[in-house]
């Protein structure tokens, strides 16, 4: 996953042997330049995008999708917010210090009143009294829906980059409807369903799954993609993630009772989806035990440590 997907076919697509490959730059290396920039811009820390490319394609992967695909969830993962600063300047104006706003509005369901309060609190945010007042008047005569339109702009400017660099149109689309919804209350609001692309799908739970991770751990991101789903995100792609998670949490309490707890979880995480048995099976064999791990001794001096539990060593 460090590696472009793109690496191996290099030489045999046309698309990355023009332009970009006349200028001695590969176009990988050009796409991840972009994004670290991004990030910066964005608020986040650097390899946020990347970090967020590496998950979408390993929720590719637990999907089942080929190279083309995985390819296609890479593209998307790099290149979705490199038009951010498109709205910078409507931003600053609303909000006072835009990328601040950004930074926090990753981490903020866009739709509805969760996303009202959001603006509001931070509506002429560093300014007057009477400039707070008359951006928050603002605002909620406009509902909001402004802002996240505003928010989209970016994504035809990002969409319109894929292109000139030769990329293929499913990932334009993917990159086009990075604030489009499951629930059709995105931008655009005339998407829904499944008729938002496969790779956007994936992408804007793999993005909450990297900003909540690394800002609250593990739990607080499964709960996140488990609250959102059926609204912001695919309910198929978040029961996968969901699912996995729980089963990777199987706890050994006691060598009497292991296998009946075990075997106990394991049906309630397979139980509406097979595939998680499936995807744990197979992590478990990249993963395995080292060879050089002493065996445990069903005696141990008190002076010295226990050696971890099996548990430890789960993928």
């Amino acid at each position: 996953m460090r590696r472009s997907p793109h690496s191996a076919e290099r030489k045999s697509v046309h698309r990355y042997d023009a332009e970009v490959g006349d200028s001695g730059i590969r176009l990988s290396d050009l796409m991840v330049s972009l994004s670290m920039a991004t990030d910066l811009g964005f608020g986040q820390p650097p390899e946020h995008m990347a970090r967020s490319a590496r998950i979408g394609m390993r929720l590719g992967a637990r999907l089942g999708l080929d190279a083309k695909d995985l390819a296609t969830l890479h593209d998307v993962g790099i290149l979705t917010y490199v038009g951010c600063p498109v709205y910078g300047n409507e931003s600053a104006m609303l909000f006072g210090d835009d990328i601040d706003f950004r930074a926090h509005a990753i981490e903020v369901d866009l739709a509805g009143f969760p996303a009202m309060m959001f603006m509001l609190r931070r509506a002429g945010h560093g300014t007057s009294a009477f400039n707070r007042a008359r951006q928050a008047a603002s605002l909620m005569a406009g509902g909001g829906r402004r802002v996240v339109q505003q928010m989209a702009n970016h994504c035809s400017a990002a969409g319109s980059l894929a292109a000139r660099l030769g990329l293929s149109d499913d990932v334009r689309a993917g990159i086009e409807q990075a604030y489009a919804r499951w629930d059709g209350q995105g931008v655009p609001d005339d998407l829904s369903g499944t008729g938002l692309s496969l790779a956007a799908r994936v992408s804007h739970v793999a993005e909450a799954c990297e900003v909540f991770e690394r800002t609250a751990g593990v739990d607080a991101a499964v709960d996140v993609v488990r609250s959102r789903s059926g609204t912001h995100f695919d309910p198929e792609i978040a029961k996968l993630v969901d699912g996995v998670t729980k089963l990777s949490r199987i706890e050994v309490q006691s060598e009497r009772t292991k296998q009946a707890e075990n075997l106990r979880k394991l049906l309630m995480a397979v139980s509406e989806d097979i595939r998680v048995l499936l995807v744990k099976l197979a992590d478990r064999t990249t993963c395995p035990r080292p060879k050089s791990a002493p065996r445990r001794r069903a005696r141990r001096s008190t002076s010295t440590p226990p050696w971890p539990s099996a548990s430890a060593w789960s993928g």
